[in-house]
């Protein structure tokens, strides 16, 4: 998702290249980002954080306490906004690692991968409008966004966070009635995605 975002971002010129700075502790796919999106990278978590202004926090969930640390030792006069897509790991626990810094916490989806996301954001105690607009501006670049209040981003999480599978599964089950009735497999799949596709813009 994180490189989902990248690339979208600055294929679209909201960021260029050189504004760009990337932690990665793989060495390997640091040398694949630098050469694919020509952007600065570095193994260290903490010197991305001080140089940044906006931040997007990009990690597994579970690996959240040991990115902490980074968070804890930097020095930041000014500290960036912190957009983390982290499922799971709340505003309250974002805050107590980066205490007094702007925060919001984005749930975005699968089908941004493509341009074509939804992406909830809710606002932590210290963000500002600006803030949420610079987060909006983000995520716009991979689809449409809502800012919601976080108690209702588990509700987000199952809705259009889990939806593409539901409706994966829907086009798959419509895919192999249409093979189970004589259709082959190219044009059965063909029907169900191009069905399940324009029947959503018509109800949108």
């Amino acid at each position: 998702m994180g490189e989902a975002l990248l690339s979208r971002l600055l294929s679209q010129g909201q960021y260029s290249p050189e504004e760009v700075f990337l932690g990665e502790p793989s060495p390997e796919r640091r040398q694949v980002l630098s050469e694919q999106y020509s952007i600065q990278t570095t193994g260290s978590n903490q010197d991305v954080i001080e140089a940044s202004q906006v931040l997007l926090l990009a990690v597994k969930p579970q690996i959240f306490e040991l990115v902490a640390k980074d968070f804890r030792s930097a020095r930041c006069d000014d500290p960036p906004l912190v957009v983390s897509i982290l499922a799971g790991i709340t505003l309250a626990q974002l805050e107590s690692v980066m205490p007094g810094w702007p925060v919001v916490r984005a749930m975005p989806n699968t089908p941004a991968t493509i341009g074509a996301g939804m992406t909830a954001i809710s606002m932590g105690s210290r963000s500002l409008e600006e803030h949420g607009a610079l987060a909006k501006q983000m995520f716009s670049a991979v689809g449409q966004v809502v800012q919601v209040p976080e108690g209702m981003l588990d509700a987000v999480t199952g809705l259009s966070g889990s939806g593409p599978g539901y409706v994966a599964i829907v086009i798959e089950a419509l895919s192999d009635g249409g093979v189970a009735a004589g259709l082959p497999r190219v044009i059965a799949n063909q029907l169900a995605v191009q069905t399940v596709l324009g029947t959503a813009q018509l109800v949108q």
